[in-house]
């Protein structure tokens, strides 16, 4: 996996802006593709997610500047969304929404700073806070990332021949 930031402040304290142009993300994005590698981008710009939904990326993390436009372009070239609503941010619940009417394929993952591994379910607990259903914020963190890390023929559901971790819960 690629990840390649679209946009990011350029000093502490100012907002964030494009970091490459988009014949560069595009440039990047083929090297990765052609590798046979995924990129995932970070993008918290209108901007950063625009140039990344067109270079080709496969996700759009964070995403806290899109708007319905970029959704919905989102939603028509199949990039996934993962909110990361579990770390920084703003209007978290309003952005998941509009991605959510625009038909963007949400999928589940969070920045390994803020949240250290094994604290993944706090993402989903966050989905979920943020208006998806329980089982809306499952399929996220299940089938939904399973495909998008071109892995759905091996995980994402409890079948035979699949690869499985399993917790069972009260409730």
């Amino acid at each position: 996996l690629i990840k390649l930031y679209a946009d990011y402040r350029w000093r502490p304290g100012e907002e964030s802006r494009p970091t490459f142009t988009a014949a560069e993300l595009s440039a990047a994005t083929q090297a990765a593709h052609d590798a046979g590698r995924p990129v995932a981008v970070h993008a918290s710009t209108a901007e950063g997610m625009r140039r990344a939904i067109s270079a080709g990326v496969d996700t759009i993390e964070h995403g806290y500047g899109g708007t319905p436009e970029i959704f919905k372009l989102m939603a028509e070239r199949g990039v996934c969304y993962v909110p990361t609503v579990s770390v920084g941010g703003r209007n978290k619940k309003a952005v998941l929404e509009m991605a959510m009417a625009a038909g963007v394929t949400i999928c589940n993952g969070a920045d390994s700073g803020p949240v250290a591994h094994g604290d993944n379910a706090r993402e989903v607990e966050g989905l979920v806070a943020n208006g998806l259903t329980p089982l809306q914020a499952l399929r996220a963190a299940t089938i939904n990332d399973a495909k998008m890390l071109g892995m759905g023929d091996r995980l994402g559901a409890v079948k035979a021949g699949y690869l499985a971790d399993l917790v069972a819960v009260k409730g």
